[in-house]
């Protein structure tokens, strides 16, 4: 599943906020791509980790997001029992990638949050990046 969250920037109680978050867990997905998180707040972080673990399907959460827009996020519910073997981020907090291994079959997870218009720099550096995770990552 992927979900755009409008930020998920939890510096106050708010139950908007916590509504979005139930919402997003009620899909119930394996594994499920967020983007847009804005963690700017990074006391609030480890609190949010915690309640997407205490979830019905025990989410880890990993992310790339410190500013106040962009960020980019991916839940692996413990029940895959993937064993995450690296990450990859960009600096400009729009890419997570985890490599990733089930069963002997090594797998990458890649959560991209791309531009509201058409940049083709970002587009260009998308490619690239892939590429060169593909190396970095070793894929045979």
């Amino acid at each position: 599943m992927s979900q755009n969250t409008n930020s998920l920037n939890v510096s106050t109680n708010c139950p908007k906020q916590l509504e979005k978050i139930l919402s997003i867990l009620d899909s119930k997905a394996d594994v499920i791509f967020l983007s847009d998180i804005r963690l700017n707040n990074s006391a609030m972080v480890e609190d949010l980790s915690k309640f997407f673990l205490n979830s019905d399907r025990h989410y880890d959460f990993f992310y790339n997001s410190t500013k106040a827009s962009r960020g980019v996020g991916i839940l692996i519910s413990r029940d895959c029992a993937f064993n995450i073997l690296g990450f990859k981020k960009d600096h400009e907090e729009n890419i997570l990638a985890i490599r990733c291994s089930k069963n002997d079959v090594i797998f990458n997870l890649i959560g991209v949050y791309g531009p509201n218009a058409d940049d083709r720099t970002f587009f260009n550096f998308l490619t690239n990046y892939l590429n060169t995770e593909n190396a970095l990552f070793n894929i045979q």
